[in-house]
């Protein structure tokens, strides 16, 4: 993409504090996920949220990790810059992550 752009996270479980580094940011939630279940760290609403093997969802926002704000290093709804971006973490859980570009038109000046 040409601009910043959320990302969705999620993570299976089972795992505990889990985190991924997107081009030098930590996302990471202080929640546990069960076997079976999965975090899902929602950039697009700004929520994380725990679902269990039978479909029951927590809501865990409160411990998303936000560091001193966004470009702080440690933020769970951080834009992925553009461009290509190392992705780290400490391979005890399985992820993956979606991209949210945004598509629009430049505006026409008249």
């Amino acid at each position: 993409g040409f601009a910043p752009s959320a990302v969705s996270i999620r993570v299976f479980g089972p795992a505990t504090a889990p985190y991924v580094i997107i081009g030098g940011n930590r996302y990471a939630v202080d929640a546990d996920v069960p076997d079976g279940g999965f975090l899902l760290v929602d950039g697009t609403t700004y929520t994380a949220t725990v679902t269990d093997v039978d479909g029951n969802a927590t809501d865990v926002t409160a411990s998303a990790r936000r560091g001193s704000g966004e470009g702080s290093g440690e933020y769970a709804f951080e834009r992925v810059r553009p461009g290509d971006q190392d992705v780290t973490w400490d391979n005890s859980f399985g992820f993956s992550v979606i991209v949210h570009e945004v598509r629009g038109m430049p505006t026409c000046a008249r």
